[in-house]
């Protein structure tokens, strides 16, 4: 072994017999390297092995699994050999920036029996070994006792035997003597036993108290006082009652009517208890571990031992909400995001991202994220996905990669978004890519209203220019034409008068829904009956309906309350209304217009016989510059008739209603409040 200011290098043989139970293994969670006595406890013992196949760790029980254990270096490890069922007692440590893990650690025994039963041998331990001591303290302990019994019986046959035979007596006294000096001996081989373990307890970062069966303490260090804020010193508690010591502690605890009897049951059952977590009324907590001191079979005493875990207790905590608050964060992101491990798999997925992929988290996790972001251009064509280029093309501080225009993520479930999708790669210390997070924003919305907004623009291009074009057409034939028949200009005129009326209709209606939804229109209320109102609307469309051969039926009731609104408004109600079911019926049909109070509502319903309106155009028929694309030509108009409906009924505090299926015909209801009534009759 080489040493310098700095560094010691231990060359593998001594480090082979400073640790003959030591093994180590990669970020695989596979075997490196192990010693030479390991393969003795656990046979199955092989370079490349993977550790969980070996070993089960028993101590802490927060870590279920070998690839946890880098989070918990400065722990205690108990594992247990999936082969042998023997024990193993030690540390972890991290190497090579965590790349390598070692187990330093020996066989946990308490008789020299188990350690035959295993196939070891004292020789086998290391000479530094600590739980070999402490086992053999505990076997010089049983050995002196055994001889005591020894001596005691062959002391009482002695004495019969001095009383009926005295001329055996010198040999008696020579055999006393020798008995004596064994017992010195062993005497002090006990005791120097009994300092070792003294040591070794008064070392451990635990509080640590030993009793035998009478419930005598026997040993306890400096640090289980101070845990349970006794002001004896560890030598003044050596030989009182553990029991009474057990009834005063009980009022630190939480649960203190259980401390005493959970105590009692374990004694009873004599069997390892590991990690039981204790809670104290101001807030700290404690871990217990419990070992059965065993002579042979029999329990000869108890060992304890208490730790604060109120640190650890408080990072996990800390940990936990930490977890919670990025879950809940996640869970209410609009945009979908989706982390991916270095193989480009799924870990994670928020709700919006199950909903856009159409994969829930247990179907998707450990799925190449391709299989699950399936990616197509409108026109049905693959599109790479740009998770790859974002992990190998990135810069290393992880900028993210955007996929610059929208594409179709084609749902698992078999609906389609289109969205922009932004990667991020995860960087190591060391600059490698660890995995990475995708985010899917879906923009479907935003195509659909740039698409309307462009349908939009090409309508009221066509609407405009129908009426410009015949405007300009006669305005030109009648500058022409001076000596124009006093008829044909009277007709052109009729016609200019027509074609100008149109398009001022058609500019008051962009006009009406910019000032809708800016609430600067005006409202000019009176007093109205909506009978009247109803018959101006049916009298502006007959000629339409006339046109198609269209019959328009109205009855209205005998009597309807008041209401207080703008006429003008109300008429653009029922004209619009009455003017979409003329459109989307067809030659013959019918339409008709009904009155209704129920006592709280007004009720304007029109309905028609036309070609219905699909369901899922139901909630979007009333947004702006929205129109059903059909097979067949589609009707004339701006889209914003319902817009303006709706805008107006909301001024008043009603609503509109649309019931219709596809080829059966649509109904459209709007409900005015009776508040609107009252204010009216007032």
């Amino acid at each position: 072994m080489s040493a310098t200011a700095h560094s010691l290098t231990l060359p593998a043989r001594e480090f082979a017999g400073a640790f003959p139970f030591h093994f180590a293994f990669d970020r695989d969670q596979r075997l490196i390297q192990f010693g030479a006595k390991l393969t003795t406890i656990c046979p199955g013992a092989r370079t490349g092995r993977v550790v969980d196949g070996l070993f089960r760790i028993l101590r802490p029980d927060s870590v279920t699994g070998w690839r946890g254990v880098a989070g918990h270096l400065e722990t205690l490890f108990l594992v247990e050999s999936h082969e042998t069922g023997v024990k193993l007692r030690g540390q972890v440590l991290a190497l090579d920036n965590g790349e390598t893990m070692l187990f330093l650690g020996s066989p946990w025994f308490t008789d020299s029996q188990d350690v035959v039963a295993a196939g070891l041998s004292f020789g086998d331990f290391a000479i530094h070994d600590s739980g070999l001591d402490m086992m053999l303290a505990l076997q010089a302990q049983k050995m002196g006792y055994e001889e005591v019994r020894a001596l005691a019986s062959e002391l009482s046959s002695q004495r019969a035997e001095l009383r009926g035979a005295n001329t055996e007596l010198e040999a008696r006294n020579q055999a006393l003597r020798a008995a004596k000096d064994a017992l010195l001996r062993s005497g002090e081989e006990l005791r120097m036993g009994a300092r070792r373990m003294e040591t070794l307890v008064r070392s451990l970062q635990d509080g640590i108290i030993v009793e035998d069966n009478q419930h005598k303490v026997v040993l306890v260090n400096e640090l289980f006082c101070r845990l349970f804020g006794i002001g004896a010193s560890a030598g003044e508690l050596e030989g009182a009652d553990c029991r009474e010591a057990g009834v005063q502690a009980a009022g630190l605890f939480v649960d203190r009517a259980k401390f005493v009897p959970r105590i009692e049951e374990i004694v009873r059952e004599q069997k390892i208890v590991l990690g039981e977590e204790l809670g104290l009324v101001n807030g700290r907590v404690y871990r217990r571990d419990y070992m059965p001191v065993m002579d042979a079979a029999t329990c000869v005493g108890h060992m304890w031992a208490y730790r604060d875990i109120t640190p650890q207790k408080k990072a996990e905590r800390e940990l936990r909400a930490e977890r919670n608050l990025l879950a809940i964060t996640l869970s209410s992101m609009s945009e979908g995001v989706i982390t991916v491990d270095q193989e480009q798999r799924v870990k994670l997925m928020n709700t919006a991202a199950m909903d856009l992929t159409g994969w829930r988290l247990e179907q998707a996790a450990g799925k190449a994220v391709q299989e699950v972001m399936v990616l197509t251009t409108t026109a049905n064509e693959p599109v790479p996905c740009p998770v790859a280029k974002a992990f190998f093309g990135s810069e290393r501080v992880g900028d993210l990669h955007v996929l610059e225009n929208s594409v179709t993520l084609r749902s698992h479930s078999g609906g389609a978004h289109t969205v922009v999708i932004r990667c991020s790669p995860f960087f190591s210390p060391e600059g490698g890519v660890t995995g990475g997070v995708v985010i899917l924003r879906d923009v479907t919305e935003e195509v659909q209203v740039e698409n309307m907004k462009r349908s939009f623009v090409d309508t009221v291009s066509h609407e405009l220019k129908t009426p410009l074009t015949a405007i300009q057409g006669f305005v030109c034939n009648l500058q022409r034409d001076a000596d124009m028949p006093a008829s044909t200009r009277q007709e052109f005129l009729t016609i200019l008068g027509e074609q100008t009326l149109r398009l001022a209709a058609l500019v008051e209606d962009i006009l009406d829904v910019s000032r809708i939804e800016s609430g600067e229109g005006s409202f000019r209320d009176e007093r109205l009956q909506i009978v009247e109102v109803s018959r101006n609307s049916i009298n502006a469309v007959r000629q339409q309906a006339a046109t198609k051969g269209i019959t328009l039926a109205f009855s209205p009731p005998e009597s309807l309350p008041e209401l207080l609104a703008d006429r003008t408004r109300l008429e653009s109600v029922v004209t619009n209304l009455l003017t979409n079911a003329i459109k989307f019926t067809p030659n013959g049909g019918k339409v008709a217009l009904r009155l209704d109070y129920n006592g709280q509502e007004i009720l304007i319903a029109v309905e028609d016989s036309g070609v219905g309106i699909p369901k899922e155009h139901h909630t979007r028929i009333f947004r702006k510059f929205y129109r059903i694309e059909r097979s067949e030509r589609t009707a004339p108009g701006t889209g914003l008739g319902l817009t303006i409906v709706r805008g107006i009924v909301t001024h008043y505090g009603g609503r509109v209603e649309v019931d219709s299926q596809e080829g059966e015909g649509t109904c459209f209801r709007v409900y005015l409040p009776v508040s609107s009534v009252k204010e009216a009759q007032q």
